[in-house]
């Protein structure tokens, strides 16, 4: 499992993976400017309630200070918001040229392996939007745990990094097997190898954690996946 991240980390150089970063970055400040041109009447709209909310202070200039920090306040939280989904919808849009760093990291270290049918461009995408939908939801279910574990930060480490990790490795893993193999097989080679998987999982889940890096993330979750791909079929099949 190491030696697939570190392989995967010795190929980020590459003009593939980095045309990759460059493409699914654009299209991501795209369309987060888009949502803040469609999100600035909403919030603007937010503010004029606050303000309106604020209208029994009694003296006009402690309310004047007291909307412009709400007002600063909705436009913080908007930003915090942006910032802490960036990197997930990265990892969406970096899903779109999937076959371009599989491919890149099978030319170089794989040579002999024929090319892989691939996914659909749409299953593709709709397995990395389900996921994503699954990791936020599930989050948001665990969050009262987090809340009543406050006191205890280890339990709280240990089931992020266990949720997550374990739904982070089943989406990589299934975007790159089911590349060559059908989604029966590409389950059982996943059962077969679930620890190993999640243990990568975490790995990726730290990754995802470490600001700017978590914007390479993506990009070392599917290169090394690729490599214990190739690595947990190469064993079943010596198996059969």
């Amino acid at each position: 499992m190491i030696s697939a991240f570190v392989k995967a980390f010795q190929q980020l150089p590459e003009a593939t993976f980095r045309g990759v970063l460059i493409k699914s970055l654009g299209l991501a400040v795209v369309v987060f400017a888009a949502l803040s041109v469609l999100a600035w009447p909403a919030l603007s709209e937010l503010d004029a309630l606050l303000t309106d909310w604020l209208g029994w202070l009694p003296d006009s200039w402690i309310e004047g200070i007291v909307s412009w920090i709400s007002g600063i306040a909705v436009l913080a939280g908007y930003l915090v918001l942006a910032t802490v989904l960036f990197a997930p919808v990265v990892s969406i849009f970096i899903s779109l040229f999937l076959e371009e760093i599989a491919g890149a990291v099978e030319g170089r270290h794989y040579a002999s392996e024929p090319p892989a049918p691939g996914q659909p461009l749409g299953e593709a995408m709709a397995t990395s939007l389900k996921f994503f939908v699954v990791m936020v939801v599930a989050n948001i279910v665990v969050l009262p745990i987090y809340l009543l574990m406050i006191w205890m930060p280890l339990i709280n480490v240990f089931i992020f990094y266990g949720l997550n990790g374990y739904l982070l490795s089943r989406e990589y893993f299934e975007l790159v097997s089911m590349r060559r193999l059908d989604a029966g097989q590409a389950m059982a080679l996943r059962k077969a190898h679930r620890g190993q998987l999640l243990g990568a999982g975490v790995v990726i889940t730290f990754l995802f954690t470490i600001p700017l890096l978590n914007l390479l993330a993506p990009l070392l979750a599917t290169a090394a996946m690729v490599h214990l791909f190739q690595s947990f079929r190469t064993s079943s099949e010596a198996q059969v």
